[in-house]
């Protein structure tokens, strides 16, 4: 029933697609972006090091980390949303439509987002296991510990990336709508 009101929707706005807005929010997009990929590639490095590292300092930055990415791409999304509302009834439609459809793959998605942490934490043991058997427990520990960070930060990323392309999607299609009526 949502997707049928979301597709039914009218803009109490009848405004049209302006292509300097569209403009405005790709860059938003892109210094979004960069802003937390450089945020992502220093994953690790305020981790203080101990002798023997545990895996809860790097869980507990990477959490804080995936709740910065979903916070911030959730606002961005919800912006570009309103966005289109007040760019013609086509762009409000498909913003509703969006709008229906995250509500409904959010738990879906959260849940698998879960999972990163717990699946780190596996890689985390694993490293270290592999490390101390083939090189003792007095070896240094950054080859292994730098091998994980790059690995999580792969993984940050991956999520940044599939969080940003509903957004990419949105824009893209007002780009389109905005190419098409001029």
């Amino acid at each position: 029933m949502s997707l049928d009101a979301a597709q039914a929707h009218r803009s109490r706005q009848p405004g049209a697609p302006q292509a300097g807005t569209v403009e405005n929010l790709v860059k938003e997009l892109a210094n979004t972006r960069r802003i937390l990929v450089k945020r992502l590639r220093e994953y690790g490095h305020d981790v203080e090091a101990a002798d023997k590292p545990g895996p809860e300092p790097y869980i507990n930055a990477l959490l804080t980390t995936q709740r910065k990415i979903a916070a911030t791409t959730r606002q961005l999304r919800d912006k570009v949303r309103k966005s289109m509302k007040d760019q013609g009834q086509t762009l409000a439609r498909l913003a509703e439509m969006d709008a229906v459809f995250d509500h409904t793959m959010a738990s879906y998605t959260g849940q698998c987002f879960a999972q990163i942490p717990k699946v780190l934490e596996q890689r985390f043991q694993s490293l270290r296991s592999s490390f101390e058997q083939d090189s003792g427990s007095e070896a240094n520990p950054e080859n292994w510990l730098h091998r994980y960070c790059e690995e999580a930060q792969n993984l940050l990323l991956a999520e940044l990336d599939v969080r940003l392309e509903p957004i990419l999607g949105l824009l893209e299609a007002c780009h389109n709508e905005v190419s098409h009526t001029q």
